[in-house]
């Protein structure tokens, strides 16, 4: 909902007061003329104290940094009135997840190096990477009893280990133009139709599968994110030839299948993998909703003019 952006913590410190002395003393130039702060950053000599920056940063990034605040304090009172209390062995459940995340062996054992360029991409310093472990730790044991349904999980095996197709993906905001492709197509030798559909996806085809040919390797019936009409015309159109033009939100489009690949039933294991992720996928959804609910839930009212702006025009 809204992007990562960097941000600077201040902290005020309060000079301890002086004691009296009975003999005269000099005057402490120091104690006349004392510094408002102490400088963040050296410009050629010049000191940047943070106030020259402060609305600029509250601008910049300064709705991220207190959403982030307001939720973790949310979550904070949410566990207490629980008795939810975050262990280190949960810190480190979220870090192995992440590595999971990354693509990494099981243990999802990440390196130094990884882990900073990873919160550098982010804008994840020290403090707000841990803050963020702890969140997700926080939202994860709150939400600890979200299950995949049975119907959840059973489409997923349809839709992994179903009946599959390896299509070829033409669109175009133009019916004219998908109807003269696809007679150019099936209008050609058999054994040539492929490379030339291919040819012609990638040529103009607005589909981001345009730079492979239009590949797209494995379709479902029920694959989510394609429109129904496309997903029908999957079981109506035999392997090495082309739909009828279809026509979509997106556009008309024209599939091209080349191969059916067929259903088979999963391993064990294949399918406590797949439930496994399936579990991870449905926890993460409540997770969100459930930090949607708590910052609806909390009234803020921003005092400052640059946060203030920040906030209400965030993304």
């Amino acid at each position: 909902m809204h992007s990562t952006i960097k941000a600077t913590i201040l902290l005020l410190l309060l000079a301890s007061s002086q004691g009296c002395s009975t003999s005269p003393t000099r005057p402490n130039t120091d104690e006349l003329n004392p510094p408002s702060t102490h400088p963040i950053a050296i410009l050629n000599g010049y000191a940047i104290e943070f106030e020259t920056i402060k609305a600029s940063l509250s601008e910049y990034g300064g709705d991220e940094i207190l959403r982030e605040f307001i939720l973790d304090r949310a979550l904070e009172e949410r566990c207490g009135e629980q008795g939810i209390e975050i262990t280190s062995e949960q810190l480190a459940h979220e870090r192995t997840l992440l590595g999971a995340t990354l693509g990494f062996d099981s243990d999802g054992t990440l390196s130094t190096d990884i882990l900073d360029d990873l919160r550098a991409n982010r804008g994840l310093g020290p403090i707000r990477f841990e803050r963020l472990l702890r969140r997700t730790a926080m939202l994860r044991a709150l939400t600890r009893n979200t299950e995949p349904t049975t119907q959840q999980i059973e489409r997923a095996i349809e839709s992994v280990y179903g009946t599959r197709y390896r299509v070829r993906l033409f669109v175009s905001e133009q019916s004219a133009q998908a109807h003269r492709i696809r007679n150019h197509t099936i209008s050609s030798p058999t054994e040539a139709m492929p490379w030339i559909f291919a040819e012609i996806c990638a040529q103009s085809s607005t589909h981001p599968s345009a730079p492979r040919g239009g590949l797209i390797e494995s379709v479902s019936p029920i694959s989510l994110g394609y429109p129904s009409a496309l997903l029908t015309a999957l079981s109506a159109t035999p392997p090495g030839t082309c739909s009828q033009v279809i026509s979509t939100e997106s556009g008309f489009v024209v599939v091209f299948v080349e191969e059916r690949i067929p259903a088979r039933s999963p391993s064990q294991e294949e399918r406590e993998q797949l439930i496994a992720q399936l579990r991870l996928d449905t926890q993460r959804i409540a997770m969100q909703r459930l930090a949607e609910e708590l910052l609806d839930q909390q009234e803020v009212i921003v005092m400052d003019r640059a946060l203030n702006w920040a906030w209400i025009n965030r993304r």
